[in-house]
């Protein structure tokens, strides 16, 4: 399929999804978007002329979305809303729980008849709890409410739980282990292969090295203060602390690189059956399902002989997912930064590296301006509209720090894989680990104490943050174009 119409029916889809999110839509909406398709349609078999195909699969793809997220957010009535108020449930743990500096957080199950609903359980960080236990918990049941961050922005905390399917909360409720050990298989041993190598990174690393290890490598975040994590936001590192695209490319590859002697399909097949299980092993993020969905499409290609369009792939990736769960599209920041850090890094990053031409490629440091500034350029935007700060070193940040990453992400994988069957080896890794490490912390500790390295904005309206992103649009396709008129001239 051409990649236009692809694109075409991937932002109806989305349109459609973003519409019905944010408003409820008359029937005549939906008529009026089946009446369109069809005039489409008709005037196509008439012409024979491709506009009108985009017109209508552009038309048919927002009725899609809006009957799509129509369905999601059908309200259904919840046996738990009857127990609002001093309760008690019973549950099992269907994730593996996050931890923060003072608290946990644990998602269970509860089930009535054939029903089944989701809730989030804050509780103290003793005893931890893991996937499969059932749990007895006595508190007060309370649906999640809005509220003002650190930086005065409101955040719809209702919105972003329910796109996981949660509802209801408890806050610090008196917490008793029915039993352990249920839950499903595969589920258990991934999560626990994901203990293991956190455990070990805790015990060879020193603080904050062993969380930035996790995060860098796995995508776990469980235990880093909030001093060091407003570090890392206020010179605009925080990315580098959770899992991206780069990750599950490098363990994908890896896979494929050492399964090289096998037949074709069982390599790509290893590749593939790694990405997946990679995935739900690092808790399955927006980041990580993104990344991961682009990985497979590759791999799909690679099966088929077909030429790899990333930009297909990402948009493909972005369908697939808020197909799956239209309330990403809107309610998760995860989702959106990703997308647009992707989106930023394919379409203006070459252009970006043609106009720092004079920029050293020593140390890949052209490749790294271009890339950190175009994947800033769509992300900041997002950021401010979502915190009201925007960092003012994030450029030079990101130049010294990024090179290393790929370095220290290698040590920390080895050390928490080798390191977790022989502790000795894991003594000796650990100081290469650690270096490369505490030099990422380092600069973001001596950055992050530059007076005005991250200041307060204000919040803008969407209007605005939208007519950003247009002009980006209109300045990459306008550059692309005269480069494309620029090559056919020269050929004549």
């Amino acid at each position: 399929m051409s990649s236009i119409f692809v694109y075409a029916s991937v932002v109806g889809f989305l349109v459609g999804v973003a519409v019905r999110s944010l408003m409820v839509v008359s029937l005549w909406v939906y008529i009026l978007c089946g009446v369109l398709v069809c005039i489409a349609l008709l005037i196509f078999w008439l012409n024979r002329k491709k506009s009108w195909v985009l017109v209508g699969l552009f038309c048919w793809a927002l009725l899609l979305g809006l009957i799509r997220t129509q369905y999601a957010f059908a309200e259904s009535a919840s046996f738990l809303d009857t127990q609002i108020g001093q309760t008690t449930i019973e549950g099992v743990v269907i994730d593996e729980p996050a931890f923060s500096e003072k608290s946990q957080k644990v998602v269970v199950e509860v089930a009535h008849d054939t029903k089944k609903e989701k809730v989030l359980l804050i509780t103290s960080l003793y005893p931890d709890f893991v996937y499969g236990d059932a749990l007895r918990a006595s508190g007060v049941l309370k649906t999640p409410e809005a509220f003002m961050t650190d930086t005065g922005t409101m955040f719809d905390y209702a919105s972003y739980l329910a796109k996981e399917g949660i509802a209801h909360q408890m806050l610090y409720p008196k917490v008793e282990t029915i039993s352990r050990g249920g839950g499903n298989f595969l589920y258990k041993v991934l999560f626990s292969l994901r203990r293991t190598f956190i455990k070990t990174l805790h015990d060879h690393l020193p603080e904050p090295q062993a969380t930035l290890a996790g995060g860098i490598s796995i995508g776990a975040q469980d235990g880093m203060d909030k001093e060091t994590s407003d570090m890392f936001r206020r010179v605009g590192l925080i990315h580098i602390v959770v899992l991206s695209g780069y990750n599950i490319t490098v363990v994908a590859d890896g896979v494929m690189r050492m399964l090289a002697f096998l037949p074709r399909s069982l390599m790509l097949s290893g590749g593939a059956l790694v990405v997946v299980l990679f995935t739900i092993m690092t808790g399955a993020s927006a980041t990580a399902v993104r990344a991961s969905i682009m990985a497979l499409i590759a791999i799909l290609a690679r099966v088929l002989g077909e030429k790899y369009d990333i930009s297909r792939a990402l948009a493909l990736a972005a369908g697939g997912m808020v197909a799956f769960n239209p309330r990403i599209l809107l309610f998760d920041p995860s989702f959106q930064l990703s997308f647009l850090a992707t989106f930023g890094l394919i379409h203006l990053s070459p252009i970006l590296e043609r106009m720092f031409v004079r920029l050293p490629t020593v140390f890949a440091l052209r490749q790294t301006v271009a890339s950190t500034l175009a994947t800033q350029t769509f992300v900041v935007p997002m950021l401010v509209w979502k915190t009201g700060q925007v960092s003012l070193i994030s450029l030079l940040a990101n130049v010294l720090v990024l090179p290393s990453i790929p370095i220290a992400m290698f040590f920390s994988g080895v050390l928490g894989v080798i390191g977790s069957f022989v502790p000795i080896l894991g003594v000796v890794l650990s100081f290469p680990t650690t270096f490369f490490l505490s030099y990422v912390v380092g600069v973001a500790r001596v950055l992050s104490k530059i007076p005005f390295a991250s200041v307060e904005v204000g919040v803008p309206s969407a209007m605005v943050v939208g007519g950003v992103y247009v002009v980006l649009l209109l300045w990459i396709w306008m550059t692309k174009s005269s480069k494309h008129k620029t090559q056919i001239s020269k050929k004549f």
